[in-house]
């Protein structure tokens, strides 16, 4: 029989966070753009933001880095691509918004623009490539990512993943291998967008920051895709298993 109170101890230990992990994920996730613009920037400055561009401000581009400019039907291709069935199905499915949070979602569109994609390029396959790439960068918890597999793959994706990885390399490469992009830039282009689809799916406190026993969360890690129902969140365990169990001390741990 299951031993639900040390299951649920389990996920306690590989939920453990620090306030410096919970407040630096906050800080990268937090609004800096109203739907009117920011209040902080000069009328000039959010004019260009609403013209689809990325200017040469500091606080829209990083140095060294060219302009980023984005055409209309760039923007509407992208929203199309994210309201597919697929990939709409996806978000829906990834509820707490740990596959694929505004952040994570912007960053695929960026890395389209900086792999200079042509349209016909804007594909679901291209969007899970790119999709992944931003974990690598962005997320400190590793196993989410794996998720995007069998959507990418199907049912026979431990199999396919070769292609998969060689065509993520490649999307890398075209991208000049600059993957990093700061907070700034990703939320004047989230800004652009202006998709609520997107721009609403912002985690809860209680689901950012790193789990200090990482390894152990890994045991529950199994991705499903559309082929079975998905995984209990862990972080809703952990956060249950507190509301039930209250604090439990190392010792208990053991």
């Amino acid at each position: 029989m299951l031993d639900l109170k040390s299951f649920f101890k389990r996920i306690l230990s590989s939920g453990i966070q620090t306030q410096e992990d919970r407040s630096e994920m906050k800080r990268k996730r937090r609004i800096i753009l109203s739907p009117g613009g920011d209040a902080n920037l000069s009328s000039e400055e959010n004019n260009e933001l609403s013209q689809g561009v990325v200017s040469s401000h500091s606080k829209f581009r990083e140095p060294g880095l060219r302009l980023l400019r984005f055409r209309t039907e760039e923007l509407e291709t992208f929203n199309n691509l994210v309201g597919s069935e697929r990939i709409g199905l996806f978000l829906r499915m990834d509820e707490c918004f740990m596959q694929a949070d505004r952040v994570l979602l912007v960053l695929v569109l960026i890395y389209f623009k900086r792999g200079n994609l042509s349209l016909e390029e804007y594909t679901e396959y291209n969007f899970w490539t790119a999709l992944y790439i931003a974990h690598d960068i962005e997320e400190e918890v590793t196993f989410f990512k794996y998720e995007i597999l069998p959507w990418a793959l199907g049912e026979n994706w431990d199999n396919e993943k070769t292609s998969f990885f060689d065509n993520k390399l490649n999307l890398f490469k075209r991208m000049n291998y600059r993957a990093s992009v700061s907070e700034p830039t990703i939320f004047a282009v989230l800004h652009m967008l202006k998709n609520p689809q997107i721009g609403l799916r912002v985690r809860r406190d209680d689901h950012v920051g790193n789990w200090k026993r990482e390894e152990d969360a890994h045991e529950f890690a199994d991705p499903r895709g559309p082929y079975r129902t998905p995984e209990p969140c862990l972080r809703c365990c952990y956060n249950k298993a507190q509301r039930v169990f209250g604090d439990i001390t190392d010792d208990e741990m053991e």
